[in-house]
């Protein structure tokens, strides 16, 4: 799935088994929330919030300004960019979160 020049107060996605998902453009609040071996390749669209769910072997690529709300369950991974000054993560297997240089 590839969305482009996204634009709005929200966007709410779900993905499910090995799907890729590829947003850009600019939104206030992205809710993912991504069961398997999802990829979602966000890092294009700027978001003020993000709240990131993975579940399994799910990827991660995004951008944030402010707050960032990641729950990963197994071996998920979030790459974000920006800098915000909100950080909440909860990590239950061998998932990681890292800031992108």
């Amino acid at each position: 799935l590839t969305a482009k020049q996204l634009s709005g107060p929200r966007f709410a996605l779900q993905s499910r088994g090995a799907s890729r998902v590829f947003l850009d453009g600019n939104i206030d609040e992205l809710l993912a929330d991504m069961t398997g071996a999802s990829e979602l390749a966000a890092g294009a669209l700027q978001t003020k919030t993000a709240e990131i769910s993975t579940t399994g072997a799910g990827d991660a690529d995004i951008a944030v300004a402010e707050t960032l709300k990641v729950a990963i369950t197994g071996a998920g991974k979030v790459k974000y960019s920006g800098n915000p000054g909100k950080i909440e993560k909860h990590i239950s297997g061998a998932g990681s979160i890292r800031h992108k240089d």
